[in-house]
């Protein structure tokens, strides 16, 4: 790293990183350079730690108080942005529009994949994205329309192509394939992003829409020329929307699809602790107050999952 701090910042500045490891779901390494960062562009700070070399008299000034206050607000609040800057985005998106169509595998991902580990729900998946797919293909079978509320950039890394929604053991003819994959979400950045990779896929499977739950499902169905889905799927959702606008759960509960697979995390996003019993318990209780029946159930390293069907 190439930020130099005075002697004993440098010592304060480990064992911050130290606590805020143990609270938060950052690794140290990432947590010291970002305390180091900031501390090094903090005027007060380095001229007292200039004048005083003994770390317990710096713990006590006000100005490192300050320093360690906004440290922490300003990496928790990091952590809590679903995705990272528009900049990943926009590299992403020109990069496909210049990638070839023969382009290899290899060269696909190395686009994608950058944009899907900067957004959060994608990136908490991608360690074991092969045990949620299959998790996902045990749950639906292989229906022929998705409609993906929410998506984020879900489906950059969705395997359209190989196992488990295509069976590569016989003739290409008899593959089932997923017909159509509406994917809806409200970050334009993201959703401009998919837009590049359908326009790669040239294969009209993927439609991307810009789309805030409020506007209902007219546009979505409309844009896809469909009456219904055979599943929805509104990964991590539910319980975002029960946080932050709990008046759109109704408007979830209409969704135009046969069957919902609803997820929650199992762990914070942020700070190191489960809440897989909270989310799990807003999940059922939209699935009891909305009339659905649940039946299924799955789980991964990260995430809860419940296939909802309407009452008959």
């Amino acid at each position: 790293m190439s930020v130099d701090l005075p002697n004993p910042l440098n010592k304060l500045a480990a064992e911050l990183a130290d606590d805020l490891t143990r609270r938060y779901a950052i690794d140290r390494e990432k947590a010291f350079e970002s305390v180091v960062a900031m501390w090094a562009k903090d005027a007060a700070l380095l001229k007292a730690a200039n004048k005083e070399a003994r770390p317990e008299r710096l713990r006590r000034m006000k100005c490192f108080k300050n320093a360690v206050k906004k440290s922490k607000s300003t990496i928790y609040y990091d952590l809590r942005r679903y995705r990272a800057d528009d900049d990943v985005f926009e590299q992403a998106v020109q990069r496909l529009r210049d990638l070839p169509k023969d382009a290899t595998p290899s060269a696909l991902k190395d686009v994608l994949l950058p944009v899907a580990q900067s957004h959060i729900s994608t990136s908490e998946r991608l360690p074991h994205r092969e045990t949620f797919f299959q998790a996902l293909k045990d749950t639906i079978g292989v229906p022929a329309s998705i409609l993906d509320v929410g998506c984020g950039v879900m489906p950059l890394i969705f395997p359209w192509d190989g196992p488990p929604f295509v069976d590569t053991s016989g003739p290409s003819t008899s593959r089932p394939k997923i017909e159509c994959y509406c994917a809806a979400d409200r970050d334009e950045k993201a959703i401009q992003t998919v837009q590049a990779y359908a326009d790669w896929r040239a294969d009209d499977r993927l439609i991307a829409r810009h789309w805030d739950l409020s506007e209902g499902w007219r546009p979505l169905l409309e844009a896809s020329g469909r009456e219904s889905f055979d599943v929805a799927l509104m990964l991590k959702l539910i319980p975002v929307v029960q946080r932050r606008s709990p008046e759109l759960l109704s408007v979830l509960a209409e969704v135009p699809a046969k069957r919902i697979v609803v997820t929650g995390s199992r762990q914070s996003m942020v700070k190191r602790k489960s809440i897989e019993r909270r989310e799990s318990g807003i999940l059922q209780d939209f699935a009891v107050n909305f009339g659905f029946v649940q039946s299924a159930s799955f789980e991964t390293e990260d995430e809860i999952g419940f296939l909802l069907e309407k009452h008959q």
